[in-house]
Protein backbone atom coordinates (compact mmCIF):
# COMPACT_ATOMS: atom_id res chain seq x y z
CA UNK A 1 0.00 0.00 0.00
CA UNK A 2 1.07 3.37 -0.95
CA UNK A 3 -0.74 6.03 0.55
CA UNK A 4 0.54 9.39 0.90
CA UNK A 5 -1.56 12.15 2.21
CA UNK A 6 -1.84 16.16 1.59
CA UNK A 7 1.19 18.30 2.09
CA UNK A 8 0.71 19.88 5.28
CA UNK A 9 0.11 23.68 3.95
CA UNK A 10 -3.03 21.95 1.93
CA UNK A 11 -4.70 20.97 5.60
CA UNK A 12 -4.97 25.18 6.89
CA UNK A 13 -2.55 25.22 9.90
CA UNK A 14 -4.24 28.48 10.61
CA UNK A 15 -6.17 26.89 13.97
CA UNK A 16 -4.50 23.23 14.27
CA UNK A 17 -3.85 22.94 17.70
CA UNK A 18 -2.29 19.42 18.43
CA UNK A 19 -1.25 16.11 16.61
CA UNK A 20 -4.97 14.43 17.06
CA UNK A 21 -6.59 17.67 15.62
CA UNK A 22 -3.95 17.01 12.09
CA UNK A 23 -5.13 13.39 12.70
CA UNK A 24 -8.86 14.23 12.15
CA UNK A 25 -8.25 16.29 9.23
CA UNK A 26 -6.54 14.28 6.86
CA UNK A 27 -7.81 11.86 4.77
CA UNK A 28 -6.92 8.14 5.97
CA UNK A 29 -6.55 4.53 4.76
CA UNK A 30 -9.23 2.05 5.08
CA UNK A 31 -7.40 1.44 8.70
CA UNK A 32 -7.70 4.88 9.52
CA UNK A 33 -3.90 5.84 9.25
CA UNK A 34 -3.48 9.25 7.59
CA UNK A 35 -0.43 10.93 7.56
CA UNK A 36 2.51 12.08 4.83
CA UNK A 37 4.69 8.98 4.23
CA UNK A 38 5.11 6.07 1.74
CA UNK A 39 2.91 3.50 4.54
CA UNK A 40 2.64 -0.07 4.82
CA UNK A 41 0.42 -0.70 7.65
CA UNK A 42 0.26 -4.42 8.53
CA UNK A 43 -2.69 -5.08 11.35
CA UNK A 44 -2.31 -1.05 12.35
CA UNK A 45 -5.06 1.55 12.96
CA UNK A 46 -5.59 4.92 13.79
CA UNK A 47 -1.45 6.16 13.31
CA UNK A 48 -0.25 9.59 12.45
CA UNK A 49 3.06 9.13 9.95
CA UNK A 50 4.20 12.01 9.03
CA UNK A 51 7.52 10.96 7.12
CA UNK A 52 7.87 12.24 3.63
CA UNK A 53 9.90 10.42 1.43
CA UNK A 54 10.25 7.87 3.26
CA UNK A 55 8.70 4.31 3.70
CA UNK A 56 6.89 3.72 7.32
CA UNK A 57 6.32 0.55 8.00
CA UNK A 58 3.96 -0.84 10.68
CA UNK A 59 3.29 -3.56 12.21
CA UNK A 60 0.62 -4.20 14.69
CA UNK A 61 0.79 -0.39 16.19
CA UNK A 62 -2.17 1.01 17.35
CA UNK A 63 -3.06 5.50 17.77
CA UNK A 64 0.70 6.30 17.25
CA UNK A 65 2.48 9.32 16.22
CA UNK A 66 5.29 9.33 13.94
CA UNK A 67 6.72 12.49 12.81
CA UNK A 68 10.18 12.05 11.39
CA UNK A 69 12.34 15.41 10.60
CA UNK A 70 16.27 15.62 9.38
CA UNK A 71 17.21 15.81 12.73
CA UNK A 72 14.82 14.02 15.34
CA UNK A 73 12.21 11.25 15.30
CA UNK A 74 8.87 11.92 17.32
CA UNK A 75 7.26 8.14 18.23
CA UNK A 76 4.31 8.69 20.68
CA UNK A 77 1.20 7.82 21.52
CA UNK A 78 -1.99 9.73 20.37
CA UNK A 79 -3.61 9.85 23.95
CA UNK A 80 -0.03 11.32 24.89
CA UNK A 81 -0.22 14.09 21.94
CA UNK A 82 -1.05 17.05 24.31
CA UNK A 83 2.38 16.48 26.18
CA UNK A 84 4.42 17.24 23.25
CA UNK A 85 4.79 20.59 24.86
CA UNK A 86 6.73 19.36 27.52
CA UNK A 87 9.28 17.40 25.85
CA UNK A 88 9.52 20.94 23.75
CA UNK A 89 10.68 22.38 27.18
CA UNK A 90 12.72 19.94 27.98
CA UNK A 91 15.04 20.44 24.98
CA UNK A 92 14.33 24.35 25.85
CA UNK A 93 15.99 23.44 29.37
CA UNK A 94 18.73 21.20 27.63
CA UNK A 95 19.59 24.60 25.65
CA UNK A 96 18.39 22.05 22.43
CA UNK A 97 16.40 24.55 20.73
CA UNK A 98 17.67 23.67 17.35
CA UNK A 99 15.67 20.50 17.28
CA UNK A 100 12.58 22.62 17.56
Amino acid sequence: MGWVGPPADDIGWNDVGSWNTVWELLPRDAAGNPGRAELLAVASRGNYVDAEGKLVALLGMENLIVVDTPDALLVGGRACAQQVAGLVKRLEQRKQEQLL
